[in-house]
Parts: C-alpha cells; sequence; structure tokens
C-alpha cells in the first residue's frame, strides 16, 4: 500500500507481508534449503496468532492509503465526516457503527496535536 506520508511506508498490510514471506519460501525450496516449510509456518503462525487469519486479499502494492493517528487533533471529525458519507451512500451500517465507536476512541484519547510532517519528506 502507497501512504500519503512516506514515514508510514512501514506500516503494511500483514496478508501482502504473507506473501513475501511465502515467495521467500518458495526461493528457500528452490534452493533445498529442507527448514523451509516449517520457518514459513512457524512465521506465519506467530502473525496469525498476534493479528488474526491473514486468509484476506492483500492490499495492492500501489494502492494509496491514507492513515489518521489518535494524536491528530483533525482525525475524530474526519472519521465521523467519512462515517456520515458512508451511511448516505448505503453503506452497512455495522461498518458506521464501528467507524464511529473509532471515532469516539480517537476523541478520548489523552494526546493531541495539530498535524505535521517530520523534516526532510
Amino acid at each position: 500500500m502507497k501512504h500519503a506520508r512516506k514515514d508510514y511506508n512501514r506500516i503494511q498490510d500483514l496478508a501482502a507481508v504473507k506473501n513475501i514471506i511465502l515467495d521467500i519460501a518458495l526461493g528457500m525450496e528452490e534452493d533445498n534449503d529442507p527448514n523451509s516449510a516449517e520457518v514459513v509456518r512457524h512465521v506465519v503462525n506467530v502473525l496469525e496468532k498476534r493479528y488474526g487469519p491473514l486468509k484476506v486479499e492483500p492490499i495492492p502494492e500501489n494502492e494509496p492509503v491514507f492513515l489518521l493517528r489518535a494524536k491528530d487533533i483533525c482525525a475524530a471529525s474526519t472519521i465521523d465526516f467519512w462515517a456520515s458519507c458512508a451511511h448516505g451512500r448505503g453503506a452497512n451500517k455495522n461498518i458506521v457503527i464501528d467507524a464511529q465507536d473509532f471515532a469516539e476512541l480517537i476523541r478520548n484519547w489523552p494526546v493531541k496535536q495539530v498535524p505535521d510532517m517530520p523534516d526532510g519528506l
């Protein structure tokens, strides 16, 4: 996924990371590494234990995404707007409710700051 801020590029879709791990495993198999399947199973199991099943389609590598942090003073109102827009266009009510609940969590986050950009980006 492609982030609006370059310093957020480290945040990636774990389903895509799983695919990278599988590609590495194929390379290990081609090198006749007898541990390749075991290593891959272990890494995928650790990821799924921490983050849940990775059986979804990954976000395409070139798809732009926009990340909001709880400390961003504009984040909660941005999510509120998104929820209202989604509702108005007929989105599933559960995703709208989840967004509204998440906006409330962000509103209650103790640290707030005006959006910024690190030097050099």
